[in-house]
């Protein structure tokens, strides 16, 4: 069980440890953690292997830091400067690379770190009684509920979590603070989790302070508002506030490519950009070989991670 709210853990030991979620990170996820949250990168032991794209054989063994400077050479990374937290993430991956687990492990993290804080009416400086929300983007309802039931058992998971919990739903949690917990006309809790598809306005006048956004390269243009339309919420919470915007990548328009562009000139941004064996070493080859088979130029796109010119692909989600 997780301490109490005076002995805050940091992201690693809640995923990692039987103290938080107890799910074991691969190399490269526990990297990427390690670097949005600006916690320390080793220098020592080599424990990142990169394989080739078909996952056959291990082509470098790298540090951290190593690694660091491997993929902003390759243009893999718009950074190489380690130990500062961001405001903003853009991870490019491949299917199947288990971006959205990751996702749903980063946004549990937000929640614990949300339900530490108390007042958070107090602490924002927000009149008293307003709620906090995290919210989950996705192309459409139906996504959404991937990474947000995935969240919703994650949270379940845990006591510290689980028993503030006042709301559980398709569409949202509720959970309480433990001033909430104090307080008779805080029934409903003041952390709201949320998730829902880019086409609703639903999300819309909420206090969002973590904006998640999954497989955004697949948002119609023309809902391509959505970003600009709740990124300022995440401007109220005193550098608390973030955005995560992960996909597959697709075509070289739209937002998610305007993000992934502007990322090499915004030092609040971190970006990464990795093919699917890269960030999941699990991933079988023969199923990569028979994905290249089928289709090349789709395999270049969908598992190596690489935006495309050109006309939408077929069969693309």
């Amino acid at each position: 069980m997780l301490p109490n709210t005076t002995s805050i853990v940091d992201p690693i030991t809640f995923i990692e440890s039987h103290l938080g979620l107890g799910i074991p990170l691969y190399p490269v996820q526990n990297f990427v953690t390690k670097c949005y949250y600006g916690l320390p990168l080793d220098d020592k032991e080599k424990r990142i292997d990169v394989p080739d794209m078909f996952n056959e054989k291990v082509l470098y063994s790298f540090t951290e830091v190593e690694f660091l400077q491997w993929l902003y050479d390759e243009g893999r990374c718009n950074t190489n400067d380690a130990g500062r937290e961001f405001t903003e993430l853009v991870f490019v991956v491949g299917r199947r690379g288990g971006k959205s687990e990751l996702l749903s492990l980063l946004l549990s993290y937000e929640t614990y770190l949300l339900l530490t804080r108390g007042d958070l009416s107090k602490h924002y400086g927000f009149p008293l009684g307003t709620q906090v929300s995290i919210m989950t983007i996705a192309p459409t309802d139906d996504q959404v509920s991937i990474v947000f039931n995935s969240l919703r058992n994650k949270v379940s998971k845990i006591g510290f979590m689980k028993d503030r919990l006042t709301s559980n739903n398709r569409e949202h949690m509720r959970l309480k603070t433990d001033s909430d917990s104090s307080c008779q006309n805080c029934d409903c809790g003041s952390v709201v989790v949320m998730g829902s598809g880019c086409s609703s306005s639903r999300m819309r006048g909420h206090n969002g302070i973590v904006i998640a956004f999954d497989e955004m390269a697949f948002f119609e243009q023309k809902n391509d508002w959505i970003y600009e339309s709740l990124k300022p919420s995440v401007c109220n919470f005193n550098g608390d506030g973030k955005i995560i915007c992960v996909s597959s990548p697709y075509l070289k328009q739209g937002i998610f490519w305007n993000l992934y562009m502007n990322s090499f000139n915004d030092p609040r941004t971190l970006m990464f950009k990795m093919y699917s064996s890269l960030l999941n070493p699990t991933l079988p080859s023969d199923v990569l070989r028979a994905e290249h088979k089928r289709d090349p130029e789709m395999f270049t796109c969908e598992f190596g991670g690489e935006f495309r010119d050109g006309v939408e692909l077929k069969n693309a989600s």
